[in-house]
């Protein structure tokens, strides 16, 4: 009878030999084709599944004419194609996207008001044009785009929700792991303490003073926490603890309740409800460290969601305890070491021996480590009779040297997972922060959470590669592919990805395009004021949907 480690040692034998004749593959394929894709048969797909893609081909940037002029974009790309052409392709539709997405931005409260209405078929709340006055006040980039707290609060304009909300209200202790937030005459009181309340003070203080009387809650943990269930919702609010046990089960059967049309523009690199067994891909789904969570419609702000969640997103105050550098970054992109780099600890979940390989910075450091000892292996074929004259030994030597991706901390696990984690993993590298700024590539993923760096990242001169399935209130600010590059958790493209990035002349001037775009535009729409701007938008359109009676509520959540 085979034990349990044999089993686990032949399914980890059996990945790495998976991924060294996958990384042969590219090597040899990438060599033998010499970056002349063939599109024959390419797999059409929904526009929706990546919102990068357009299906025009779009005005060539300057990094393009280092391009063949022989090869134009096909019409749609597969989700699985990520050829030299298609890469590029992306990142030119993402770049035009970015261009003309707010080209027509509303400039006076009148405007404002007219968009509105014509988005979204209702008259804006009251204190509206106030608010439209403050945004421009404040140089606010982005007026009209803020349809993320439209499709938040659709769930939530029912009669159920209504009588979810008062009964929250009534309840003269907090639900569990909740705060309730009430602003009264200007003035905003908490129930109880929380971990940033000194920076949510600060979002909050300069328009608290303008904001109606109002009830709010909030989350108090990493997780989100809002699901939906197949069943009826329950009579009254209950929330559910199942910490340190798998939710994909829970993940599942919500994702087959929300509508498709919430959750198909994410693209696969965003969507959870996309992944076939989501447990073996994120610690969060295979083994959270506090989850708790409820089936009721509760309106609970947090910070971050997956997809099969409907929390309502608030900016994370934790932004501004990791705010952005004061000075910019002062060494250019092309000064910089052309490498990827990634530090931090193993959190995300609740690691055991037995779960701690689906945890989601465990597979991307030994994902990392496999394509490394790869290319190791292939370069000292040679002098084992090896022939690999037929390789492009410049992906060997791309592979073999381009990661610096260590473990910082091994945490949130029990002394066995720590130790095996160390054992295969390799030992904790740690080093100051700043030495980020040395690399052209820097890797963000998820913690327990969606990361909190992200801004800091973005802020240099440096093309941020970014993993989550966590879905955050800037979503609709930044476009994939021209601010930063998405990456999907199987991670199946990375390579590829790099590849092109670093090895292709076209794909080191388009880095360098998404460095520059990236460090500037999130300085101008992720500032400390555009939160404060998006939460007091937030709470005057939370304050009018639980200030109308039952009868002025629009059904339109199961109609869509």
């Amino acid at each position: 009878m085979i034990s349990f480690f044999e089993s686990l040692f032949r399914a980890r034998s059996r990945k790495i030999t998976a991924i060294f004749l996958s990384l042969l593959f590219f090597i040899y394929n990438s060599a033998r084709t010499s970056s002349q894709p063939n599109f024959d048969g390419v797999v059409i797909v929904e526009p929706w599944k990546d919102p990068g893609i357009s299906t025009s081909t779009p005005s060539p940037s300057p990094s393009a004419k280092l391009a063949s002029t022989s090869q134009s974009c096909p019409p749609t790309i597969a989700d699985n194609d990520f050829s030299p052409l298609t890469i590029r392709c992306r990142i030119q539709s993402a770049q035009a996207q970015a261009q003309s997405s707010l080209k027509s931005q509303s400039s006076t409260p009148k405007e404002a008001v007219t968009e509105y209405i014509r988005r979204y078929q209702r008259n804006p709340p009251k204190g509206f044009e106030k608010w439209v006055q403050f945004a421009l006040d404040h140089g606010s980039k982005i007026i009209d785009d803020f349809d993320q707290i439209d499709r938040d609060l659709l769930p939530y304009r029912t009669p159920e929700a209504q009588q979810v909300f008062r009964e929250l209200s009534a309840k003269k202790v907090d639900s569990p792991r909740t705060r309730r937030v009430t602003v009264e005459n200007g003035t905003m009181t908490a129930s109880i303490w929380y971990m940033y309340d000194d920076e949510w003070r600060r979002l909050l203080e300069p328009f608290v003073d303008a904001l109606p009387d109002g009830t709010f809650f909030m989350s108090t943990i990493d997780e989100p926490r809002v699901l939906t269930s197949g069943q009826s919702h329950p009579d009254t609010v209950r929330f559910h603890d199942r910490p340190g046990q798998s939710i994909e089960d829970l993940i599942t059967e919500s994702c087959a309740q929300i509508p498709r049309n919430l959750t198909g523009r994410l693209g696969v690199a965003k969507d959870v409800c996309q992944a076939t067994h989501p447990g073996e891909l994120h610690a969060l789904i295979s083994s959270p460290s506090s989850f708790s969570y409820t089936y009721s419609l509760a309106p609970l702000l947090s910070f971050g969601r997956m997809s099969a969640f409907r929390d309502i997103l608030i900016p994370c105050p934790c932004y501004l305890a990791h705010a952005f550098p004061d000075i910019q970054d002062p060494v250019p992109f092309l000064e910089k070491k052309p490498g990827v780099y990634w530090r931090g600890s193993s959190t995300g979940g609740k690691a055991t021996r037995f779960n701690w390989q689906f945890g989601h910075r465990e597979r991307f450091v030994s994902f990392i480590q496999s394509l490394q000892n790869t290319a190791k292996t292939l370069d000292a074929g040679q002098f084992f009779g090896a022939n690999i004259d037929a390789l492009d030994r410049k992906q060997i030597k791309l592979f073999k040297d381009v990661f610096d991706v260590h473990m910082g901390a091994y945490i949130q696990c029990d002394d066995e997972a720590c130790k095996d984690m160390e054992r295969t993993l390799g030992p904790v590298d740690i080093e100051p922060e700043d030495t980020a700024t040395h690399y052209r590539y820097l890797f963000d993923l998820d913690g327990n959470s969606m990361s909190t760096r992200f801004y800091r990242l973005l802020a240099q001169n440096a093309v941020v590669l970014k993993q989550t399935w966590f879905h955050e209130w800037h979503d609709d600010r930044l476009v994939p592919w021209a601010h930063y590059i998405p990456v999907t958790m199987t991670m199946e493209e990375l390579p590829a990805v790099i590849s092109f990035l670093i090895n292709d002349p076209a794909g080191e001037s388009l880095s360098a395009e998404i460095a520059e775009a990236g460090s500037s535009w999130s300085r101008e729409v992720l500032r400390e004021i555009d939160m404060s701007i998006y939460v007091y938008r937030l709470l005057l359109e939370m304050a009018d949907l639980y200030g109308q009676e039952d009868s002025d509520l629009v059904e339109q959540f199961d109609s869509e």
